[in-house]
């Protein structure tokens, strides 16, 4: 638990290092007032046809993340976000998925852990085509660019603290190794011009990348399929977590309960689906989550080539 506690903390604090850095670069920006009111409009669009297709397909999900804080403290997006995330048991995501092709496909394309592709990420995403959204480890690569949305697989987590722990440490490690290694594929001259804006952020990046080489002897596509296969527990004992999270396994373990059967709750005047015990979910996460952070402790995101497609 030790090096648990260490890892994210350390993550923390390559996060902060990696604001400050893209502040101080200029190689990137934060969306224009315009530019943020088209990216907003297009995710309220996804969304809409993501919900219309669970509706369907009586598929669980809710928001959740920033856009459940959103949607509890501001009725929509946080002011300063640019982001959705979704939750899905594991069980609606895989049907989902399946039926993604036949209901979404003309206008999206989702890719992630074993899905056909490159992963972007340790999660699933839904990205939106003939949009762009860059950010710099997508530079001169393949990953996908485009406007998207973060699915996040709800997993049942053993009721047994022994094997709880076993199986959240194995998972947490995995996450350490395949962000290291998606790191070290696709650093660049950008990338690494704009890390080493800071001397603190320069020598976090270095060790970074120096520890994603060494486990480079896998790929990060095949890190994060290891990932989404050991996150996953067939047996329902009461408690849920979701692994890929910002707090990880540990820290997003709770009670089947707080997270469903879900709630409604409202989002730029949508009718959505919330947690159903927005409270305790948010309070996990964010302590005291309807005090406004002061703006440098504000969550930002940094592109470097932006179009709505509109």
């Amino acid at each position: 638990m030790v090096f648990l506690k260490e890892k994210e903390e350390n993550m923390a604090s390559l996060r902060d290092s990696y604001i400050q850095a893209a502040m101080d670069s200029g190689i990137d920006y934060i969306l224009n007032d315009q530019q943020l009111k088209e990216l907003k409009s297009v995710l309220l669009e996804m969304l809409h046809d993501v919900l219309d297709v669970c509706n369907r397909y009586n598929i669980t999900i809710a928001l959740c993340g920033g856009s459940a804080l959103g949607a509890v403290r501001h009725k929509g997006f946080i002011p300063w976000d640019d982001d959705l995330d979704v939750l899905m048991p594991r069980k609606d995501y895989e049907r989902f998925k399946s039926i993604f092709p036949k209901e979404m496909s003309e206008k999206y394309y989702i890719a992630g852990p074993n899905i056909a592709g490159l992963s972007k990420q340790r999660f699933p995403k839904i990205f939106k085509k003939n949009t762009v959204y860059r950010s710099l480890s997508d530079v001169d690569s393949k990953l996908p660019s485009e406007i998207y949305i973060d699915i996040f697989p709800v997993e049942n987590v053993p009721s047994n603290k022994v094997l709880r722990f076993i199986k959240g440490s194995w998972c947490d490690f995995l996450m350490f190794c395949g962000t290291r290694v998606y790191l070290y594929e696709h650093d660049n001259e950008i990338y690494r011009s704009y890390m080493s804006a800071t001397p603190k952020s320069k020598k976090k990046f270095e060790r970074v990348i120096k520890t994603g080489k060494f486990l480079s002897f896998m790929s990060s596509k095949k890190w994060f399929d290891k990932i989404d296969r050991a996150v996953q527990y067939s047996k329902n004992t009461g408690l849920c977590s979701i692994p890929t999270g910002r707090k990880h396994y540990f820290g997003e373990t709770l009670k089947e309960e707080y997270f469903f059967p879900v709630t409604k709750g409202q989002f730029e005047g949508m009718d959505v689906p919330l947690p159903a015990d927005c409270d305790k979910y948010l309070s996990n996460l964010y302590g005291d989550y309807m005090k406004i952070p002061p703006e440098e402790k504000r969550e930002k995101h940094f592109v470097v080539e932006f179009d709505s497609g509109r």
